[in-house]
């Protein structure tokens, strides 16, 4: 991500420099080598005032659309429950 890794004299700078980052990065740049779903996801996350509900309905099917296409079935079987199975801390 563009905003790893970047400078700070101290760690409220750095988080500074981070959120700055965060704001100026566009999702055009950010999402560039993604399915455009995704992008569609982080406008619509972006777009919302703090207080207002995303819409949940639209997320899910823009998830479950970019699951389909890439020929991928809901399976329950999550990359982090899967790599802490096999960590030797987790036994």
């Amino acid at each position: 991500l563009p905003w790893q890794n970047l400078p700070g004299k101290d760690r409220e700078e750095k988080y500074a420099n981070i959120k700055a980052k965060k704001i100026a990065t566009k999702t055009d740049e950010l999402c560039k080598d993604i399915p455009i779903k995704f992008k569609n996801f982080i406008d619509h996350i972006r777009s919302l005032e703090f207080n207002e509900k995303p819409k949940y309905k639209y997320l899910r099917s823009l998830l479950t659309e970019m699951l389909i296409e890439s020929s991928n079935k809901f399976d329950y079987n999550y990359d982090w429950v899967k790599l802490r199975s096999k960590s030797p801390m987790s036994l």
